[in-house]
């Protein structure tokens, strides 16, 4: 269980116990990232539920939003906010890279982090409460599973100080376990629209990868952040859109 510790200490804010220098559990800790995506999500409805009792849907949407972000420590947003400022600055290879690690936050940074917090909020407020719930559910269990295959099947670029090279490399079972997980957990939670959300979140994958890889020949832990923000975003739409 060392390596669940260690996923929901690198994916969370809750303090599991484990070091982060600890490579060995850090290297067995990603395939626990579709549990933990979970558990964020259980943690993430009953908070949703929770808090219909005593506001109206509006207030409910953002503060589970916030919460969606908050959980883990805003690395995940941080991540969002890096990528935008480097890919769509127009800069060469190397410069979006260093464009990336740079801390501060630019334009483009600032308006892809307000478009995904206003359309996710927006996306829950259009949801009935039975659906809002499952959409809440599943969102952060899509977002750890796309990292999850992202560190299966793209390549990872930042170098050999990059905190990516810390966690092991996967195979084909790896690859299997992940879309059976997502596959079901849409199907119980969705029926066939479940089915249809999963492998519409697959071909986002794809093409999100496909871009960083011509971009900038494949991914950076920056890279993992964003993927997972945009995926909760679209997987929110998808419901939005589908499920209302």
């Amino acid at each position: 269980m060392k390596g669940f510790f260690a996923a929901l200490g690198f994916l969370t804010i809750i303090p599991a116990g484990v070091n982060a220098g600890d490579s060995e559990s850090l290297r067995k800790s990603f395939r626990w990232f579709p549990a933990v995506g979970l558990l964020i999500g259980v943690g993430l409805a009953s908070a949703y539920y929770a808090l219909n009792l005593a506001l109206p849907p509006a207030p409910v949407a953002a503060l589970i939003v916030v919460l969606m972000s908050a959980v883990s420590g805003g690395l995940h947003i941080d991540g969002l906010a890096d990528t935008a400022d480097g890919l769509l600055s127009g800069a060469p290879r190397e410069r979006v890279i260093e464009i990336m690690k740079d801390s501060r936050s630019g334009a483009m940074a600032i308006f892809a982090v307000a478009s995904v917090l206003i359309v996710k909020t927006t996306a829950i407020t259009s949801l009935t409460a039975e659906w809002a719930t499952t959409a809440i559910l599943l969102a952060p269990l899509a977002g750890r599973i796309a990292i999850y295959n992202a560190m299966l099947c793209v390549p990872y670029v930042s170098g050999s100080g990059g905190l990516g090279h810390a966690f092991g490399a996967g195979g084909r079972r790896d690859k299997v376990a992940s879309a059976t997980i997502l596959l079901a957990a849409g199907f119980i939670g969705a029926g066939i629209s479940g089915i249809l959300w999963a492998v519409s979140l697959y071909a986002l994958w794809a093409i999100f990868s496909a871009w960083l890889v011509k971009r900038i020949g494949g991914m950076t832990g920056d890279n993992y952040g964003a993927l997972c923000e945009i995926t909760e975003t679209a997987s929110l739409l998808f419901f939005a859109g589908v499920c209302r």
